[in-house]
């Protein structure tokens, strides 16, 4: 079992690491970051805009500066499984709409404009009831 306080003073170290990549690699994670805003603006393409920003920040990591080759290989590899992943939310937002506009009674969760001064005043038809 180790002490409590290597633990502390790894997680101090590892901080520290971060604040010194983040602080002499500012303009690439800079750039980096405006390419995901940029590639993320239609929402189907955040899926492969964050692989591709992932993948700069690794090979950043690995070395002084991205290397782009590296980013699409990445790319290549994984992006038809990011992009199908990608429409997953898209389709569980469409599901959830369509159940709403179809099945779901307006007035049923809240009180009406005509009800709203009986449910105030009397329990008998509030709208959990």
């Amino acid at each position: 079992m180790t002490a409590p306080h290597a633990s502390a003073e790894q997680y101090r170290r590892s901080l520290r690491r971060t604040a010194t990549f983040v602080y002499h690699n500012s303009t690439w994670l800079v750039a980096v970051s405006v390419c995901w805003v940029v590639a993320s603006i239609p929402v189907v393409t955040s899926g492969v805009a964050t692989l591709g920003a992932f993948s700069a920040i690794r090979s950043l990591r690995n070395g002084d500066r991205p290397r782009w080759r590296v980013v699409t290989n990445s790319l290549r590899r994984q992006g038809v499984n990011v992009t199908l992943m990608s429409f997953v939310p898209v389709l569980l937002a469409a599901g959830t709409a369509l159940y709403v506009v179809r099945y779901v009674e307006p007035g049923r969760f809240g009180p009406s404009s005509s009800r709203l001064p009986e449910c105030i005043w009397s329990s008998s038809s509030c709208w959990w009831c």
